[in-house]
């Protein structure tokens, strides 16, 4: 008589597994590194998850200036269409003002570039970079369920 496998569980993703360069980054008021980023995604309540991507968003501005964004989302799709991000205008011009039509052209420009663009402030590139983490948490959380 064969024993039928046991299921498979889905792999743990942690925070650090759709942004690896959260390993040993500060909290936003903090000096040391915030354990939270080593926790699973799936701990977080889902109530609290716009304000931990803003604040993931945040701290890839402030800690990946130079990092080319793409670098910053490594998990979003190369063909995710930038357009269909749930975007105020401002922030869709801004992309297209920049030639930014899907996640693989944002490997061509970095952090600082574009906030230091014509009318591109730290709130607005917060509401892009925001987006893009709940994209890329989508991403990470859709290939898990697929491997």
């Amino acid at each position: 008589m064969t024993e039928a496998a046991a299921p498979e569980t889905p792999p743990t993703l942690l925070w650090t597994d759709a942004f690896p360069w959260l390993v040993g980054v500060a909290g936003l008021d903090a000096n040391e590194p915030d354990p939270r980023w080593s926790e699973p995604i799936a701990a977080t309540p889902e109530p609290e998850v716009p304000a931990v991507a803003l604040e993931v968003a945040k701290l890839a501005i402030q800690h990946r200036p130079t990092s080319h964004i793409g670098s910053v989302f490594p998990r979003l799709p190369a063909e995710l269409s930038l357009n269909n991000l749930d975007l105020p205008s401002r922030q869709r011009n801004v992309l297209r003002r920049h030639g930014l039509e899907t996640a693989s052209d944002l490997r061509t420009v970095t952090v600082t570039e574009l906030l230091t663009s014509w009318s591109v402030g730290p709130r607005v590139l917060e509401g892009i970079f925001t987006a893009l983490v709940e994209e890329s948490l989508a991403a990470t959380m859709s290939g898990a369920a697929a491997d």
